[in-house]
């Protein structure tokens, strides 16, 4: 009977499942983090945000898919500059001294952009990697901000990619 051989089966499905072979270019997972606290600083060395998001990839063969939108960088002075950056924990992804997103106040008062940074990395891991945010200003006179809680809140996307 039918149901006699589908209970055998399913009674010698133990043990663990091999790894499913994905198209390259699928999307295996997705983790997101939402920042919104007030964040700003004069110094003119990148310093980190406290805006992370964890990922442990499946395979080292794989990409991530690294994505900062909304929210509001923005700087105080005439002639400021905030940079913002992302980092494999303390890795530059851009290896440039002024990072993916650069907002200019170029008249005065509080100017302030939307995030609109992304970047596929390859971390060659397996183990658990984090991704943090970094910025910096480029006078001691000046502030920038990450973030500032009335501009909306800055969200964080990272997606793994079959390799």
């Amino acid at each position: 009977d039918n149901s006699h051989m589908a209970a055998m089966a399913a009674s010698k499905l133990t043990g663990t499942v091999a790894v499913a072979r994905f198209p390259a270019g699928a999307v295996l997972q997705v983790v997101s983090s939402v920042f919104n606290s007030n964040v700003s600083t004069t110094s003119t060395s990148f310093t980190d945000t406290g805006h992370s998001v964890n990922i442990t990839p499946i395979s080292t063969s794989n990409k991530v898919l690294i994505q900062v939108s909304g929210g509001g960088m923005g700087t105080s002075l005439n002639g400021g500059v905030v940079m913002v950056d992302i980092r494999r924990g303390s890795t530059s992804l851009s290896t440039t001294n002024v990072g993916f997103g650069v907002l200019y106040g170029a008249s005065g008062g509080s100017i302030f952009g939307n995030h609109a940074m992304s970047f596929i990395d390859s971390p060659s891991s397996t183990s658990q990697v984090t991704y943090k945010i970094y910025y910096r200003s480029n006078h001691s006179s000046n502030t920038a901000y990450y973030h500032w809680s009335d501009k909306g809140k800055v969200n964080m996307t990272v997606t793994e990619i079959a390799g």
